[in-house]
């Protein structure tokens, strides 16, 4: 069971996870979250993503790269 700092800290990461994890599958690849967890930060990841493609189509990015199909295949990993 988490504890409520573990799920302050999770609620922080999923306002910024790119801040944290260089990659969706760093997300994955985190021990230290549940499943549970994982999928609210990709879902978060996933959603800056989309944010990211709409500034793109507006010509308002600054280079980042989009990494939307990588968020989907770090998600098709977790368990059901």
């Amino acid at each position: 069971m988490a504890t409520p700092k573990h799920d302050d800290a999770v609620a922080e990461i999923i306002k910024d996870p790119f801040s944290k994890y260089d990659t969706p599958m760093a997300v994955v690849d985190d021990d230290r979250l549940s499943i549970d967890q994982k999928r609210r930060v990709l879902n978060a990841m996933k959603q800056d993503a989309r944010d990211l493609a709409t500034a793109a189509d507006e010509n308002m990015t600054g280079g980042e790269t989009n990494q939307l199909g990588r968020i989907l295949e770090a998600k098709r990993k977790l368990p059901e």
